[in-house]
């Protein structure tokens, strides 16, 4: 169970950095800046930044909004290489920590997953 909230977790971190990181590749190619990129999806600035920022829960509206804007399908936006070796890593580094920093973290994951329910 714990592995499968890990997984959960890592896939929720990995899904906004992706669409973080292509928003900014999309705002710095375009030359746009973030008042600009606002605009075009009709949210704040602070939405902006904060999608950028990997800090933003988007909602269904501004998905499609982006994924218009940054001329991407939802399988491109949501596309990324090598996660399964991501993956691996981020199970490598837990392993590699010692037992006590092991639990801390299982009782944060164990918070963080029972606030969200």
């Amino acid at each position: 169970i714990f592995s499968l909230k890990i997984y959960k977790m890592y896939n929720e971190f990995i899904i906004r950095n992706i669409i973080a990181q292509k928003t900014k590749d999309f705002r710095n190619k375009n030359n746009l800046e973030i008042d600009g990129l606002a605009q075009k999806l009709g949210v704040s600035v602070t939405e902006v930044i904060d999608i950028e920022n990997s800090k933003s829960e988007l909602n269904l509206d501004t998905l499609i909004k982006l994924t218009n804007t940054l001329g991407l399908t939802m399988d491109e936006l949501f596309s990324v290489e090598n996660a399964d070796s991501d993956l691996e890593e981020v199970i490598r580094i837990y392993r590699s920590l010692d037992k006590k920093l092991q639990k801390s973290l299982k009782i944060i994951f164990r918070t963080l997953d029972s606030g969200s329910n």
